[in-house]
C-alpha cells in the first residue's frame, strides 16, 4: 500500500461527498452518495473481521469494557471503544477515559483518540491519541491490531484539520468539513 499525501486525501474525500448541499432525491442519486454507500456495503461484507479484531483487543484487556460501536453509513469509519477501568479509589464524579479507534472505510488509515466521560455521561472534547501511561498502552494495543490485521497506517495528525473545499459531510456545511470529518467522523465526541 502506498501512502497518500495531502492532495491524495483531498481527492479521496471529494470522491465520496457532494459539492454543495444536496437534499432528498438529489442527494440519494448523486454519484458521490452512491460511492459512499458502496464503500460501506463492501466494508460490511467483511465486518466480521473487524468484530474479531475488537474481540481480540477485549481479550487482551481483562476487566475493561471493549466494544464495536460502529455506526454504518452514519460515519466514514468503523469504531472500537475501550472504556478504561475506573479505579475503586476514584470518586464516582471523576471522569474516566475512553480510547477510541476509528478505521476508515474510505482509505486504509486509522485514527486514535481519547475522550473523558464524567458523571451523567458528560463527555469532554476528543483529545489526541495518548502516548503515555495506561491510556497510551491501550492505544498502542488497538493500533497494533489495526495495523497488523488490517494493514492500515495511522492517519497523519498534520492533516486532521485540513479543510476539504466545497464538499458537505453529514451536517457540516460546504467549505467547513475537514479531512477528519470526511474520512472518519464529524461527531467524534458522540460515543455510546
Amino acid at each position: 500500500m502506498s501512502a497518500l499525501d495531502r492532495e491524495g486525501f483531498l481527492r479521496v474525500a471529494s470522491t465520496f461527498y457532494n459539492v454543495g448541499w444536496l437534499e432528498g432525491e438529489a442527494f440519494r442519486e448523486a454519484p458521490e452518495t452512491k460511492r459512499f454507500q458502496g464503500a460501506w456495503k463492501r466494508a460490511l461484507e467483511s465486518h466480521d473481521k473487524w468484530q474479531d479484531i475488537v474481540e481480540r483487543i477485549g481479550s487482551e484487556l481483562p476487566g475493561m469494557s471493549v466494544g464495536d460501536t460502529t455506526a454504518p453509513y452514519a460515519t466514514a469509519a468503523r469504531r472500537c471503544c475501550v472504556y478504561m477501568v475506573r479505579l475503586e479509589t476514584s470518586k464516582s464524579a471523576e471522569p474516566h477515559n475512553v480510547i477510541v479507534g476509528l478505521a476508515s472505510v474510505l482509505v486504509p488509515y486509522y485514527h486514535l483518540y481519547q475522550i473523558a466521560v464524567g458523571s451523567n455521561h458528560h463527555r469532554g472534547f476528543p483529545q489526541p491519541r495518548p502516548r503515555a501511561g495506561d491510556e497510551g498502552s491501550v492505544a498502542d494495543l488497538v493500533a497494533r491490531h489495526i495495523e497488523q490485521e488490517m494493514g492500515y497506517k495511522e492517519f497523519p495528525a498534520e492533516y486532521e484539520s485540513i479543510i476539504v473545499p466545497e464538499i458537505s459531510v453529514q451536517n457540516v456545511l460546504p467549505g467547513r468539513a475537514t479531512l477528519m470529518d470526511a474520512l472518519f467522523d464529524t461527531q467524534r465526541q458522540n460515543i455510546p
